[in-house]
């Protein structure tokens, strides 16, 4: 008798956590109560997008021969946070970049 009391009590408590509350709410209505809105609603971007290479030769007319190489270094980067308009969160990622002086005398 007391294990079936105690199997109607446990029916019962799951019956009533079917989610009725939650099933005319909106999608953001529903991020907003778990605080969860602001990671959905956060933008992120790059610059540049894609990994940068940047080649410059240079002859000078004192016989001097310079090469330059830029690129842009994957997991180093400056952030950058903003909100626009909308309240949308917008966090913007400038890649660094390293160069490499190549110089030659002739």
């Amino acid at each position: 008798m007391n294990k079936l009391c105690i199997l109607i009590l446990i029916t019962i408590a799951f019956i009533g956590c079917d989610g009725r509350l939650r099933a005319y709410m909106t999608n953001e209505d529903v991020l907003r109560e778990t605080d969860l809105l602001e990671s959905f609603s956060e933008e992120l971007k790059y610059i540049p997008e894609q990994p940068t290479e940047i080649v410059t030769d240079t002859i000078l007319s004192n016989g001097f021969h310079i090469k330059t190489t830029y690129h842009s270094i994957e997991n180093s980067f400056v952030s950058k946070k903003a909100k626009n308009k909308n309240g949308k969160s917008i966090n913007t990622h400038h890649h660094n970049f390293e160069v490499q002086f190549q110089i030659h005398k002739s």
